[in-house]
């Protein structure tokens, strides 16, 4: 699948790389998986994770024919540009214990991060597995709590 299988950032994509391509999707992908470990609240690392995991996997399931189309992953990839600014934004927050209105703010971002992994968690698995997708979701969580 390619997440956190490297260092490498969206910018070590060939340059002869569409502009909006699978490749473009799985190096933010993996952009999104490695900027969980500059992120300290541990929820927030575990959406990181299932979004670079299922990210794909979402994009594909949406497609008809199991191929997405160029504006498909035109959008999906905008989305996760949009998520990366939000997540460089977050760690400056999260850092910065005098920013103004921080706990407000660092909770922002966690909702508009967890909005997306909503959506991309409930079509990228099979409705039969979905219960079983959310019971991993919330016992990770759990989990992740009895650390915080």
């Amino acid at each position: 699948m390619g997440w956190f299988k490297n260092n490498q950032s969206s910018q070590s994509v060939p340059k002869t790389e569409p502009e909006y391509s699978l490749g473009r999707v799985r190096a933010l992908l993996d952009d999104i998986g490695q900027t969980r470990i500059q992120i300290t609240a541990p929820r927030l690392k575990v959406l990181l994770t299932l979004i670079a995991q299922n990210g794909e996997p979402f994009l594909v399931r949406n497609s008809p024919d199991g191929k997405p189309s160029d504006s498909d992953i035109m959008q999906f990839q905008e989305n996760l540009k949009a998520v990366v600014r939000v997540l460089e934004q977050y760690v400056i927050i999260q850092n910065d214990f005098g920013y103004p209105s921080r706990d407000e703010h660092l909770q922002e971002g966690f909702d508009a991060v967890d909005g997306f992994a909503a959506r991309v968690l409930s079509k990228a698995t099979p409705s039969g597995t979905q219960s079983m997708t959310n019971f991993g979701v919330d016992t990770k969580i759990l989990s992740a709590q009895r650390f915080s």
